[in-house]
């Protein structure tokens, strides 16, 4: 689970990742990546594919987009999710 701020540059505030021993599985960034590549617009690296589990995006009153693979390159390659 990630907690992430995209106020300033960017940062993971809080996160779980039960694959790690504690200190580091609570300790941001827990092994997970966060880019800011402009406002709104975040990339979060969990570090396994996600497009065949369950995920849920939330923040404020906006429309959420998920994109589940890039490829390495900007924009969405694969399944997209909106709220």
């Amino acid at each position: 689970m990630i907690y992430y701020s995209g106020f300033n540059t960017g940062r993971i505030v809080s996160c779980f990742d039960s694959t790690r021993t504690s200190p580091a599985n609570t300790t941001p960034p827990c092994g997970f990546t966060a880019t800011k590549f402009g406002t709104g617009d975040y990339g979060i690296d969990l570090g396994w594919k996600v497009d065949n589990r369950f995920f849920s995006v939330g923040g404020g009153n906006a429309a959420n987009t998920m994109c589940t693979d890039t490829n390495g390159a900007p924009g969405c390659t694969s399944a997209r999710v909106r709220q």
